[in-house]
Order: C-alpha cells, then sequence, then structure tokens
C-alpha cells in the first residue's frame, strides 16, 4: 500500500494557515499575533518564522529563540533563555530552568508589558554569542 507523503514543508504557507484559524477564532489574538510578528522582525535581523508546538516559534541562525502561542484566555509570548533576561518589575512569569513568557490579552498590553525591551534582551543575548 502507498502511503502519500506531506508534500514540502513551507513554512511561510503554515503560518499563513495557521493566523488565518486564528483571525476566524479570535480577531483580538490575531491583532496580537500579528504586532508580536512585527516587533520581531523590525527588531532582530534574519528572524525566521515556522510553526512548532502548536504556534509560531521565531529562529535565528536555526536556533529557537521564542514563541508565539494563543490559548483560550491570552497570547502567550515566550522566549527560550528568558530567565537571563533583566526584569525589575517581574513582569515575565514562569519557573523553568530556562524559559519565561509574557500572557497577552490585548494589544495594549505589549506595550504594558514592555515586550520590545524584552525582544530587545533576546537581540542582546544573540550578539553576545556571536
Amino acid at each position: 500500500m502507498n502511503i502519500p507523503m506531506k508534500p514540502p514543508y513551507n513554512s511561510e504557507d503554515d503560518v499563513t494557515q495557521y493566523l488565518n484559524d486564528i483571525r476566524l477564532l479570535s480577531h483580538n489574538f490575531y491583532q496580537v499575533i500579528i504586532e508580536v510578528q512585527h516587533l520581531f522582525h523590525s527588531r532582530i535581523n534574519d528572524v525566521t518564522e515556522t510553526i512548532k508546538y502548536g504556534g509560531i516559534v521565531f529562529c535565528h541562525n536555526n536556533s529557537l529563540i521564542a514563541g508565539v502561542f494563543s490559548y483560550k484566555g491570552h497570547v502567550s509570548v515566550e522566549f527560550s533563555h528568558g530567565v537571563e533576561f533583566d526584569d525589575p518589575d517581574n513582569i515575565l512569569e514562569g519557573k523553568g530552568r530556562f524559559r519565561r513568557h509574557i500572557k497577552l490579552q490585548c494589544t495594549e498590553d505589549i506595550d504594558s508589558k514592555r515586550l520590545a525591551t524584552f525582544i530587545k534582551e533576546c537581540k542582546t543575548q544573540l550578539n553576545l554569542q556571536n
């Protein structure tokens, strides 16, 4: 029996499909994710994205640096090495060894929870590794 193979993985098409699905479920969360995408792409050169772990993950030089995931009540932006970020106001959540996240419920949370600052921290980590 011949089992059809999945066509070659096309992350751009998969991301577009994911965003279309999110827009159907919650236009608000769709707007949040679009703004998060824009921040990553405008602040970190050569960042790529693909669908993994049920959301959009951002990579740099084939290393996962962060991801954005939609849940029933919020959008989560997760940083692979967020434990190393400077966070004097304790905005980041999580207790794992490396990862930290921010929960966003609306586009206003992007500024109030200082997402751009944490993306800058992500970029600083990348510069230290190179």
